[in-house]
């Protein structure tokens, strides 16, 4: 069924979260890849700054320099959903168990919480013009997220920063958000062991074509754990900037997707779809 157990975070992250997409303080650049053999296609996600310091990004069309944050330290791409199929209508799909990323939730002062997300896929609708070129993108991604890992998050934000006591934060984290996923296994890698540990969450994002024309210098020397040898730009194409972001705040078709393969009862609304 569809799963969405963090959707009733919406309400205190949404705000700040678009805020800061539209102030340009946050910027992802999605590109699809759906023009070789299936294994290599896929989905990627970068973190990217303006190129030029006096681009406003809220009033202009600003060129964009992918972040080395964006690469691991073999330069490969750290957030990678392979398998991307593009169907004829523009709808698509990839990603699924097997890979995690680390997916950042803005907080009202300021701090951030980096959360790592287990078997993330997405869907979605890359809308087509004439020729059969991309021009925009919207879809859902979704994946778990283990309690633990959202509480160990929690206390890695200096106290002045949250918005409450660590300890009442974790309290409702404990109490207030339903585990639905089974993600990890006993030692906390992903796998199953037949207890959920991990809540489903959903970020709905619509994306418009961007210009990338160049990946953040290496510094010499280059940092520890970081891409020595980063990719040309000329591979970051086509590019889209995600212009909204925000969690999905319910489980409906359309908001959700199913993140586990495992069917609710069929009598929940928007739960099974039919066969």
């Amino acid at each position: 069924g569809n799963d969405n157990a963090l959707g009733s975070l919406g309400a205190m992250v949404n705000t700040q979260m678009q805020e800061n997409v539209t102030a340009g303080a946050t910027n992802f650049i999605v590109r699809l890849k759906a023009d070789g053999e299936p294994e290599t296609n896929a989905l990627t996600l970068y973190t990217a700054t303006p190129a030029s310091a006096e681009c406003d990004v809220t009033s202009a069309t600003c060129d964009w320099q992918i972040a080395l944050n964006s690469f691991d330290a073999d330069c490969s791409p750290l957030i990678l959903l392979t398998e991307l199929v593009i169907a004829p209508d523009g709808t698509f799909t990839a990603g699924g168990p097997g890979s995690a990323f680390l997916l950042t939730f803005p907080l009202v002062t300021g701090a951030a919480l980096a959360v790592p997300v287990q078997s993330p896929r997405v869907a979605g609708v890359a809308a087509l013009d004439e020729g059969g070129t991309v021009v925009a993108v919207e879809g859902l991604l979704v994946g778990a997220v283990s309690k633990e890992a959202l509480k160990a998050a929690i206390r890695k934000v200096p106290a002045e920063l949250l918005p409450a006591p660590a300890a009442v934060i974790e309290n409702l984290i404990d109490n207030g958000i339903r585990t639905d996923i089974d993600a990890l296994d006993a030692s906390g890698q992903p796998g199953k062991d037949g207890t959920n540990e991990s809540a489903s969450v959903a970020l709905a994002f619509k994306a418009t074509p961007a210009n990338v024309v160049g990946v953040e210098a290496v510094s010499e020397p280059p940092a520890e754990g970081l891409c020595s040898a980063p990719p040309g730009s000329e591979t970051i194409a086509p590019a889209f900037r995600v212009v909204t972001l925000g969690l999905s705040t319910s489980g409906k078709i359309g908001e959700a997707l199913d993140v586990d393969g495992i069917c609710v009862p069929a009598e929940v609304p928007n739960g099974c779809p039919a066969p």
